[in-house]
């Protein structure tokens, strides 16, 4: 082969080569490019979005812990039910009495 030949080859090598990398060299550039510029857009967003996510999130217990607790209150207070027992029956004591159970021990064996 001669040089002249050679040096015709090596050129058309290199420019399909260089034309075939191209379009990755640009997609690289475009990356990083998109990268830089978008990353402080991206950091703002998430602050942003963090900000929104505990406000909703607060605003929604608020709402479930209000209405879920206060109406249970208010139809125990309505029935005038005492689910803990905490009112007073004027006794001195806290204290409750056992009630007996009419179990026998063979009852009580093996319950599993």
């Amino acid at each position: 082969m001669s040089p002249g030949k050679r040096l015709r080859s090596a050129a058309l090598s290199l420019l399909i080569h260089g034309a075939l990398l191209l379009p990755l060299r640009l997609r690289e550039v475009l990356i990083i490019l998109v990268s830089v510029l978008c990353n402080p857009l991206y950091k703002s967003l998430r602050i942003v979005g963090h900000k929104v996510q505990n406000t909703v999130n607060s605003v929604l217990i608020f709402f479930a812990y209000f209405i879920g607790v206060g109406v249970s209150c208010l139809l125990s207070r309505l029935m005038k039910e005492d689910p803990l027992g905490m009112r007073s029956k004027d006794t001195g004591t806290f204290w409750r009495k056992k009630e007996t159970s009419s179990e026998t021990v063979n009852d009580l064996e093996r319950q599993y």
